[in-house]
C-alpha cells in the first residue's frame, strides 16, 4: 500500500472519529437542555401557591389539582404514610423509599425531588413535592417527545 493511500485512510479515519465525537456531544448537550426544560416545567407547576406551601392539615384546592394535570402530565397523591391515594393515567407512578420518606416527612425536602423512571418501556421525569402534614404530590411528564427531539438534532 502506498504512502498516499495510508494518508487517505488515516485522514478518513480521523474525520470519522471527529464526526462521531461531535455528534455524540451535540446529542448529549441537546438531551440535557431538553431535560432541564422538563424539570423547570415540573418544578414550576409543583411550586404553585396551594401545592407545596400551605398550612398543615388543609386540603389542596380542587382547582389547583386540575391546573396541575395537563394532557402531557400524570398526577399522583401520596398520603402521610407514603401510600398512593389516587393517580391520573393508566397506571400508578413508581414510588421509591425516598418518595415515601418525603411524604412521611422523615427526609427534609425543601423543594421538588426530580428523577427519571420507566413505566412500560416509556421514560418519565417525576417531580415529588412534600405536602406539609399531609403527604406528597407527584407530577410526571413523558420524556418521549424529549427523546425524539434530541435524536432529531
Amino acid at each position: 500500500m502506498s504512502v498516499r493511500w495510508r494518508w487517505c485512510l488515516t485522514l478518513g479515519a480521523l474525520a470519522a472519529v471527529a464526526t462521531v465525537t461531535m455528534a455524540s456531544i451535540a446529542y448529549a448537550s441537546t438531551r440535557h437542555r431538553l431535560l432541564v426544560e422538563v424539570d423547570r416545567y415540573l418544578v414550576a407547576r409543583l411550586d404553585r401557591p396551594g401545592v407545596g406551601f400551605r398550612p398543615p392539615g388543609r386540603r389542596i384546592p380542587v382547582g389547583t389539582l386540575e391546573e396541575l394535570v395537563a394532557t402531557d402530565t400524570r398526577l399522583q397523591v401520596l398520603d402521610v404514610t407514603g401510600t398512593v391515594q389516587g393517580w391520573t393515567g393508566p397506571v400508578e407512578l413508581p414510588v421509591d423509599a425516598t418518595d415515601r420518606a418525603v411524604a412521611t416527612g422523615t427526609v427534609a425536602s425543601p423543594g421538588v425531588r426530580l428523577r427519571t423512571v420507566s413505566i412500560d418501556g416509556e421514560s418519565f421525569r417525576v417531580g415529588t413535592r412534600a405536602l406539609p402534614g399531609s403527604g406528597a404530590v407527584q407530577l410526571a411528564r413523558s420524556l418521549d417527545e424529549t427523546e425524539r427531539r434530541s435524536e432529531e438534532h
